[in-house]
This record gives structure tokens, C-alpha cells and sequence, in this order.
């Protein structure tokens, strides 16, 4: 039997990195303590990190991702600073614009109803409304009501339903209409005296923060052309007509209080009158007159409402507009701006949402 010869096999081996030697010297300093000493120990890192030093890994980039850290640490403390400021200030001018809005409306309604209620008040002081009493009828009520006030002492609900009234009804309309008639000359002395400062309020808070993203001054009032105001026609177009601008709030207060002076001054002159003749004389037109513009006062006021709530509304939308966001940031940087601002500091993109409130509040408000 012969045997077969062996097969020569080839195994193929991979390079083995070369020996480094490297002499570490380690002694026991204590207990548990131990010194290593050796001249190598550069050497030996090298062997354990597994590459060379290098300067670009060891130094430069670590301070490369420090100044990035930084950066972007100091970024983001400036932009959280500067919405927290700038919401801030938009939600003053929020706030601000609705104390304005709400004094103004208040003093309007108050003075409103005063004069509502004064020219009846005055028909009723100017008219004898106390019934003539003959004395036996008179003797004879007051004897009732004792006698009726001595059966009900046992009860108080038995008390109440018994004995008649004794304030005549007459005296209960007649204290009505005082307080009435005082309340009218205290509501007119109240605005007198507020007027200006309600003024000032609505222009600084309500007008100027918008007619500056137009670059537009608010306009003063003239007195003698607002005497001029027809307060039967709409405010819009009277203010056009005399060349004021429609969208200032200043001015439509201003001719609201125009047109409380029309109907005072004829309340007034009927009062004068009333006073040289001892009566008052009023004819039906009169009457119809003074319904009337306490009708188209009525009307007046809720559109300037209207005007100013949609004034706040589009200030309040604004405290978004005040947060700065990432797409400002990029388009602040694509624009070569050495600071990215929020929208609602873009010149040319508030003063487009200016114009397009004003738009659309004049169609939505003109058209109550």
C-alpha cells in the first residue's frame, strides 16, 4: 500500500508591527501609593493613542470648538435678551393703549347717558307734577294711617303690607330728576377737566406708535374748523373734508367732543330762555332734534369703539412680530446686517401692515 506524499501548504502572515521596547520603573512610595518613573512614557502614549501628536488635533481644534461654544453661548443670551425686551415693550404699549381705551370709552358713555337723561329730568322740574290735597282729605289720610300702623304692630311683613305708602310718588320723580339734572353738569364738568389728558392719552398710545411706522406726524386739532363738523354725516368724511386724517383716533375724540358742545350749547340756550320767561318753551322739532343726535351720538361712539379695539388688536399681534426668529436671523446675516432685528422692527414690512390696517379698519368700522 502506498502512501501518499504530503501536500506543501502556504500560509500567508501579516506584517507584525515591530517590538518597542519601553522600561517602566515602579515602586511602592507607601501604602497603596506607588511611583512610576520612566524616560518613555511620551513614547509609550504615542503607542496607546496609536498616532503621532499632532497640533492641529491637540491644540487648534479643541480651541476652534471652544470659540464656537462661546459664540454661539453669547448668541443665544443676546437674542432671549433682546425678545425679552422687545416683548416687553410691545406689551407696555398693549396695556398702555387699553387704560386709554378704557377711560376714554367710560367718560364717553358716562356723559352719553347725562345727556340722554337731562332734557326729560328738565321737561319734569319745569313742570308742576305736585297733586293739589284738600286738608279734610289731607286730615283724614294721616288718621288712616296711624290707625293702620297700630294693627300691624305685631308684625313687621304684617306691618309693611299695611300701612300706605307716605312718600308721594310725585316726590320719588321729583328727587329722580334732580339728581339727573346735578348728574348732567357733573359728567360735563368731569370731561371738561379730563378732556386734554384723554387727548394726550390716545395720541401717545394709541396713534403715535403706528403713524410712526408710516413716517407720519399726527395732526393737531383747530377748534375753529371743528366747529365746523356736521355730526349728522359720518365722521370719516367730515375729517377728509377738512383735510385731517381720518385714521387718527386724537381727532375722531376730538370731534365726538364737537359734537357734544352742539347738543350742550342748544340745551344751554333753551335753559337761557327758560330762565327770561320764567317757562320753558320748546316746540315739537326741538324734541325730534335732540332725539336725533342723541341718536347719531350713539353711532358716532360705536364706531370710534370700533376703531380703537381694532387699533389694540393690531398692536397686539405685534408682540409676535417682536420675537426674534431664526428666519430673521438668516435673513439679517444674507443681507450682510451686522445685527438681525425682529420684523417688527423692518421698516418697509410695518409700515405695508400699517397701511393695510388702516385699510381694513375703515371698511370694517365706516360700515356700522
Amino acid at each position: 500500500m502506498k502512501r501518499s506524499r504530503p501536500v506543501a501548504r502556504r500560509y500567508v502572515t501579516k506584517p507584525i508591527d515591530p517590538i518597542i521596547e519601553a522600561s517602566v520603573y515602579v515602586e511602592q512610595a507607601g501604602r497603596n501609593k506607588y511611583k512610576i518613573q520612566s524616560d518613555q512614557l511620551e513614547r509609550i502614549g504615542e503607542q496607546l493613542r496609536g498616532r503621532r501628536f499632532s497640533v492641529l488635533h491637540t491644540i487648534i481644534m479643541p480651541l476652534m470648538v471652544t470659540a464656537f461654544t462661546l459664540f454661539l453661548t453669547s448668541f443665544l443670551q443676546y437674542v432671549s435678551w433682546a425678545n425679552s425686551v422687545s416683548l416687553q415693550k410691545a406689551t407696555d404699549l398693549v396695556d398702555n393703549a387699553r387704560r386709554a381705551y378704557e377711560r376714554a370709552a367710560d367718560a364717553i358713555g358716562k356723559r352719553q347717558y347725562a345727556t340722554a337723561t337731562f332734557f326729560p329730568s328738565l321737561k319734569d322740574l319745569a313742570r308742576e307734577t305736585k297733586p293739589s290735597v284738600e286738608p279734610e282729605t289731607n286730615a283724614r289720610d294721616v288718621k288712616n294711617n296711624v290707625k293702620n300702623r297700630k294693627s300691624a304692630e305685631g308684625s313687621p311683613l304684617r306691618a309693611s303690607a299695611a300701612v300706605e305708602l307716605e312718600i308721594p310718588l310725585y316726590k320719588s320723580d321729583l328727587d329722580k330728576s334732580q339728581r339727573r339734572y346735578a348728574s348732567y353738569y357733573t359728567q360735563v364738568q368731569h370731561w371738561n377737566e379730563n378732556y386734554d389728558r384723554m387727548l394726550a392719552d390716545i395720541e401717545y398710545t394709541l396713534d403715535r406708535p403706528v403713524f410712526s411706522q408710516i413716517q407720519k406726524e399726527v395732526q393737531t386739532t383747530n377748534r375753529r374748523l371743528f366747529k365746523t363738523i356736521d355730526c349728522s354725516n359720518s365722521l370719516t368724511e367730515e375729517l377728509k373734508r377738512l383735510q385731517f386724517n381720518s385714521d387718527s383716533l386724537k381727532l375722531r375724540f376730538a370731534a365726538i367732543d364737537q359734537c357734544f358742545k352742539n347738543t350742550d350749547d342748544a340745551l344751554d340756550k333753551l335753559i337761557d330762555d327758560a330762565k327770561q320767561t320764567t317757562k320753558l318753551v320748546y316746540d315739537e322739532q326741538f324734541s325730534q332734534q335732540y332725539k336725533y343726535n342723541l341718536k347719531r351720538l350713539r353711532m358716532v361712539e360705536n364706531v370710534f369703539r370700533c376703531y380703537m379695539l381694532g387699533r389694540i388688536n393690531y398692536y397686539t399681534d405685534q408682540k409676535e412680530l417682536s420675537i426674534l426668529k431664526i428666519p430673521d436671523v438668516w435673513e439679517s446675516w444674507r443681507e450682510l446686517s451686522p445685527i438681525p432685528v425682529p420684523e417688527v422692527q423692518n421698516t418697509e414690512k410695518m409700515k405695508t401692515r400699517a397701511e393695510k390696517h388702516f385699510k381694513d379698519i375703515s371698511e370694517k368700522c365706516d360700515s356700522l
